[in-house]
């Protein structure tokens, strides 16, 4: 009894979830199939195995045990598939890949985490992010009936799995980085906001990704959607973006509009003391000429920090890879003071008080 009730509780959720969409179509409910297979396959899958490969904290043997038998595990079932369809005069085409690639995706994965805990999901990622990536090689070259690397190379799933895998090997960017104990994190913004000013939050934020023939540059803002703008506003210390892959120059670095953020601190001091929306702001921001712009370039591990009212967009990926970094917000703790009496103006304040033809 005890063990069919630690089933049901494993297995409930996911049939509770498969129960929601039957009925939802049951009901005349619409349901964009392609729509839905699209934005998981290109954006929520590949972010899942990203993160889940980079916060990985599976002993580097286990992990190289794992990996090798999940490898033979999958050759030994390509075989065996192949074999099968052979002897009984299958399509290869239609029944093969079928046969191979099981839903360890849908199925497996929660039914681990659920089963196993935060430890099994680890490592059922490292199992699906393999057959994942030999489920769009090989497995394609099977449907297509030859090679299609053109095609593969266009996967964002591919890309997550490679890079995640990166950044198990390299560890460019340790979890402790997101940790209050981070001395050196906490030292660089206690430099640029001042001292015990600002947030240290433990999230990634976002993760602007940007996959080869990217155009650019273009998309200039300011960062803070999250907040109305004023000149002193407390919604933004600093513009952080944390590198998770090298960016040579023409590979997708953030590109930035040098000496903008004295142009948004004097368009924030002409609208006080109303302030503007994002909105209103961004339609404010002056044309970017293009004698202006730099790109943010470094290997996976750096961190860039910008001053909050920096314009920034993206630029052009003329390289062959993925650029991956993610973008904290640290928020000061008080609205900012232009007018410290004793001076003590923190590098963020100065920059915009020179801006403003305040310094002396």
């Amino acid at each position: 009894m005890n063990l069919a009730l630690t089933v049901l509780e494993i297995v409930a959720p996911v049939f509770l979830l498969a129960a929601i969409g039957f009925v939802w179509v049951k009901v005349g409910l619409e349901y964009r199939i392609q729509f839905v297979t699209r934005l998981a396959m290109t954006m929520g899958v590949p972010c899942l195995i990203f993160v889940s490969l980079m916060q990985t904290q599976i002993d580097p043997a286990a992990l190289t045990a794992l990996s090798a038998a999940t490898v033979m595990a999958y050759g030994g079932v390509t075989l065996a598939c192949l074999l099968l369809v052979h002897v009984l005069r299958l399509e290869r085409r239609t029944y093969a890949a079928p046969l191979i690639f099981g839903n360890t995706g849908n199925l497996g994965l929660p039914l681990a985490l659920f089963a196993f805990g935060e430890v099994g999901f680890s490592y059922a990622i490292i199992v699906f992010a393999i057959m994942a990536i030999w489920s769009f090689t090989y497995g394609i070259s099977l449907v297509a009936g030859s090679g299609a690397l053109t095609k593969v190379l266009r996967e964002p799933l591919v890309w997550a799995v490679l890079k995640g895998g990166v950044a198990v090997e390299r560890d460019p960017l340790p979890l402790s980085v997101w940790e209050e104990t981070c001395t050196w994190r906490k030292a660089a913004v206690d430099q640029l906001a001042g001292e015990g000013r600002a947030y240290l939050h433990d999230f990634f934020g976002w993760w602007p990704i940007l996959f080869p023939g990217f155009p650019g540059p273009g998309g200039w803002h300011v960062d803070g959607s999250n907040f109305h703008h004023r000149l002193q506003s407390k919604g933004q210390a600093l513009v952080t973006l944390y590198l998770f892959s090298d960016i040579e120059p023409g590979d997708g670095g953030t590109a930035l509009a040098c000496g903008s953020h004295h142009d948004v601190a004097r368009l924030l001091c002409d609208a006080e003391p109303e302030g503007l929306s994002i909105e209103a702001l961004t339609k404010s921001l002056p044309e970017v000429e293009s004698g202006r712009v730099v790109e943010v370039t470094g290997s996976a591990g750096d961190i860039a920090f910008l001053h909050p009212f920096l314009v920034h967009g993206f630029s052009a990926n003329r390289g062959q890879s993925v650029r991956f970094a993610c973008n904290p917000q640290y928020p000061f703790k008080e609205e900012m003071n232009l007018m410290r009496r004793d001076g003590d103006h923190s590098p963020v304040e100065e920059a915009i008080r020179v801006g403003l033809g305040w310094s002396a």
